[in-house]
């Protein structure tokens, strides 16, 4: 058996899937008890016992290892003791000199697992509670601070409770949904972060950031969408735009001052109607609002537990837009690869300031024109990823990096666009690339049942083992034209196999990949992209070119007559991830 590691996850912060520690309470009960810890492989280099020589020196350095009931909260602690210990005789040992077999395995407090499909609810819920902790108190919400055990403090969670809102079925004034929530918050959320770790980092940011007015109060987007007198959605529903209102404004929470909610009210009374309703009124009213901090909703996406690796963007406003370009990262824009069922478009995403007197909704007409300014530093590699198991586009953030951990995407995905939706937004914007698809598919229409045209992915038709071949010859012609290479072999591919249901999936992925790389001009396809990633953010749902776009298509010899057209564009909302 070897002895104690440390490194970013140390033995003594191991933590069950519950949440609870593995062997810190072991660890700290043989500090106390002043049992002697083996030093080296089987106590080859002998015993000690960890303490001070005074009693009360000793109690205070029990009572704050007690004290730490988190992996993070261990880990801090450890690192302030630089990972060694004062030992009775006088001297110091190194963590990393204890045998670990000394330290047995503690067994979990918490039996019970909240979550599986409650999961977004209660995610949402704890970081209204960690806000309006922060909020209250002025401090970080940490376990020490905001629980006693199994349950809450009672006066915490009193203050709390009267500064946030939450549907019926969750309301926190029943007490079971009160000890789920703190069952909830000390599980694990990513790695040894819990969720209380994560969704009170998201709290901080979002109070670095926004001035929020004392009186506010924070409300979980459950409690609305049925048009009612203070709700939000109100007049986004009367405008009956046949999208859901979450494709208008991702909101997981509204933070809303009394005067917002008696601005909403009365705005509501006027405008709520299937007259007067309009998309853009409603997005002229929140920005009024945001600006004077009255009503902020917020997009929450799971976050790292270090306030510093979370991203935090103001979406739909009339100050910034968000902008893609390409080039800026290592792998291809369309990176179609063996190893997997999907494809992905890569490309940055810059923030532009805008120009003075420019609207967040003109803006998209010229977007790749001179708007704005770049804000130093904004730049994000962002990718699309087609998801074969839900027939969709998914839009991934990358994260910052943070000391030497990798880039990785976020925990969460950002929005998704349903096949119908994405397949009209690229037809309607251009369609060079799905005819050259559909040249591909002429050769395979009478092995396959290909159907050519703007619903170019090949989702209804059912395929059969003996086309497994014929497939891989239309996929390879594809390949080819994305690439520039053959296609691997697909049955040697462990991802695919002889299963022709998955080699369907990457057929999909090719057909998505080609109706892009197939646009011949860059600006064209960038336009493109540029769509697809509003409507998968919820900035708005358009499609389409504007006039110098259009002139570039008819000057390659493909006329393309669908001018810019903005559905709607997407309510302002800060974005956490």
């Amino acid at each position: 058996m070897a002895k104690l590691s440390m490194g970013s996850t140390p033995d003594l912060a191991k933590v069950h899937k519950s949440g609870d520690l593995k062997y810190w309470p072991s660890f700290w009960m043989m500090v106390r008890d002043k049992k002697p810890f083996k030093k080296g492989t089987q106590g080859k280099d002998g015993v000690v016992i960890i303490g001070y020589k005074t009693a009360a020196a000793n109690k205070k350095l029990v009572a704050d290892m007690a004290k730490c009931t988190t992996s993070r909260e261990v880990l801090t602690f450890l690192n302030s003791k630089n990972a060694e210990f004062p030992t009775t005789d006088g001297g110091k040992v190194k963590v990393t000199e204890l045998w670990k077999e000394n330290v047995k395995e503690s067994k979990p407090q918490t039996t019970a697992k909240v979550g599986g499909r409650d999961t977004e609810v209660y995610s949402e819920i704890l970081v209204q509670f960690c806000l309006a902790y922060r909020l209250i108190y002025g401090e970080r919400a940490t376990h020490d601070k905001v629980g006693d055990g199994d349950d809450f403090k009672s006066d915490v969670f009193r203050a709390v409770k009267s500064r946030i809102v939450t549907a019926g079925k969750f309301s926190l004034t029943n007490n079971t949904i009160r000890k789920n929530l703190r069952i909830f918050s000390r599980q694990i959320s990513d790695g040894t972060d819990t969720w209380l770790d994560s969704s009170s980092a998201s709290a901080e940011v979002l109070v670095s950031r926004l001035k929020i007015p004392n009186d506010a109060k924070i409300f979980n987007d459950k409690v609305f969408g049925t048009g009612g007198a203070g709700d939000p959605y109100a007049v986004y529903l009367k405008a009956n735009t046949g999208l859901q209102p979450d494709k208008w404004n991702p909101a997981d929470i509204w933070i809303m001052t009394p005067a917002g909610i008696r601005s909403l009210v009365h705005f509501n009374r006027i405008a709520a109607n299937k007259e007067k309703a309009s998309v853009a009124l409603i997005n002229n009213f929140l920005i009024r609002q945001f600006d004077d901090r009255d009503i902020i909703p917020v997009s929450l996406k799971k976050t790292k537990a270090n306030p510093s690796s979370i991203h935090y963007t103001i979406m739909n406003s009339n100050q910034f837009v968000e902008r893609i370009s390409f080039g800026g990262t290592n792998n291809p824009t369309i990176e179609l690869t063996g190893g997997n069922r999907d494809m992905k478009i890569n490309f940055t995403l810059e923030t532009v300031e805008l120009n003075n007197g420019m609207s967040a909704r003109n803006a998209q007409a010229n977007i790749f024109g001179n708007i704005g300014k770049t804000v130093q530093g904004s730049e994000k590699h962002i990718r699309i990823k087609y998801n074969v198991n839900k027939k969709q586009l998914e839009l991934e953030y990358e994260q910052t990096k943070v000391g030497n951990v990798k880039y990785t995407y976020a925990l969460a995905k950002m929005g998704s666009l349903g096949y119908k939706s994405f397949t009209s937004i690229i037809s309607k914007t251009s369609n060079q690339g799905i005819k050259e698809l559909d040249k591909i598919k002429k050769k395979y229409e009478d092995d396959l049942g290909l159907k050519t045209g703007n619903e170019f992915i090949s989702q209804p038709i059912k395929f059969t083992d003996d086309q497994y071949d014929q497939m891989t010859m239309y996929m390879n012609d594809i390949w080819t034209q994305v690439t520039g290479d053959n296609m691997p072999d697909m049955r040697k591919d462990t991802s695919i196999g002889d299963n022709v249901n998955y080699l369907k999936d990457k057929m999909m992925a090719s057909e998505v990949s080609l109706s892009i790389s197939g646009i011949k001009n860059e600006k064209v396809q960038r336009r493109v992209v540029q769509n697809l990633y509003n409507a998968c953010a919820s900035i708005g749902f358009g499609s389409g070119l504007n006039r110098e776009e259009r002139e570039l298509m008819e000057q390659s010899g493909v006329g393309q007559s669908d001018k810019l057209r903005v559905q709607f564009t997407g309510g302002i909302h800060v974005k956490v991830y």
